[in-house]
């Protein structure tokens, strides 16, 4: 019994409370505009440009790796030929 009047008494607050927001609405009244969130969108664009920049800074690495690699390559080679 204690349930239903709690659960009805939680019912007509709601009523109320949309009844007050439809009067301010339909009166111009300033109601606060929601906040609009991200959406998830700029989450997926945001991943996929911080992937392409990890990706081209571990192609710029293994570039300058192998450029090291053929280079200490030659210096061998030239050291064997003396």
């Amino acid at each position: 019994m204690i349930k239903l009047l709690l659960k009805k008494k939680q019912a007509m607050e709601r009523m109320r409370q949309t009844k007050k927001r439809k009067n301010q609405e339909d009166n111009g009244g300033g109601m606060k505009d929601r906040r609009k969130r991200r959406s998830g969108i700029d989450a997926v664009e945001f991943l996929k440009e911080k992937c392409k920049r990890e990706r081209m800074d571990l192609h710029d690495m293994e570039i300058e790796m192998k450029s090291e690699e053929r280079n200490s390559r030659i210096r061998i080679t030239n050291f064997k030929l003396w």
